[in-house]
């Protein structure tokens, strides 16, 4: 059964990750094995980078899970969240969607977002009339299987221009030779096909290259 494309800029992250559908990442998978898609499916990871990337997406853009970190009353003296106090906080906190920080890497999202809205270009480009984390999806029509992506940054679609598709990254090193081999290792190339990919069969847009805004996590 063939299903409608969809252009979904209010779909969360949590359902967006449910949805029967192959994105950029689950492909990723299938090229390393066909057990390590399968692995990776039935046993869905968070980690600690990847929650302060989250944290940065939606301080930048505007858009996501809210952002909170432990009560000082329910740590322990040293500060520690080994309490149970802290922990059953933390676990109330995931279940209602947010992310939860350490103060120190709050801080740092907030320098990761000054950094970006300060930048000349990368400002510029977030500053294009369009959506935040917008989720889309399609049928591909030479094999029939559901593709789908997140576009951390959408434009709305101008006539006579090609739409730019804009993705925020999170890096340790943003100078090019290294980011060079981030592209490479995690497969940023693959995940830009995927985007303009489906923006064409969403919209029908021609597309400009995939761009990345990298920012360091580190001051």
């Amino acid at each position: 059964m063939t299903l409608a494309p969809v252009i979904d800029p209010n779909l969360s992250d949590a359902d967006h990750r449910k949805a029967p559908a192959l994105s950029a990442t689950s492909a990723k998978w299938i090229l390393r094995s066909p057990a390590h898609y399968r692995w990776n499916v039935d046993h869905p990871t968070s980690t600690s980078a990847f929650d302060l990337g989250h944290a940065a997406h939606a301080k930048i853009l505007g858009v996501g899970s809210e952002v909170v970190t432990v009560p000082e009353e329910l740590c322990a003296k040293n500060g520690a969240w080994s309490t149970a106090a802290a922990k059953e906080f933390i676990e109330k906190a995931k279940a209602e969607g947010k992310t939860v920080l350490k103060p120190d890497d709050i801080a740092a999202v907030d320098g990761m977002a000054e950094a970006v809205l300060a930048h000349p270009v990368a400002s510029k480009l977030l500053g294009i009339a369009g959506d935040a984390e917008v989720s889309l999806s399609a049928d591909d029509p030479e094999t029939g299987v559901r593709l789908k992506a997140r576009l951390d940054w959408l434009p709305h679609p101008v006539a006579g221009l090609r739409t730019i598709p804009v993705d925020l990254k999170t890096t340790s090193n943003a100078s090019y030779d290294e980011f060079m081999r981030s592209i490479a290792k995690f497969g940023y190339h693959i995940q830009g096909a995927m985007c303009r990919r489906l923006i064409e069969l969403t919209r029908g847009d021609e597309t400009a290259p995939f761009t990345l805004i990298a920012v360091e996590t580190e001051p």
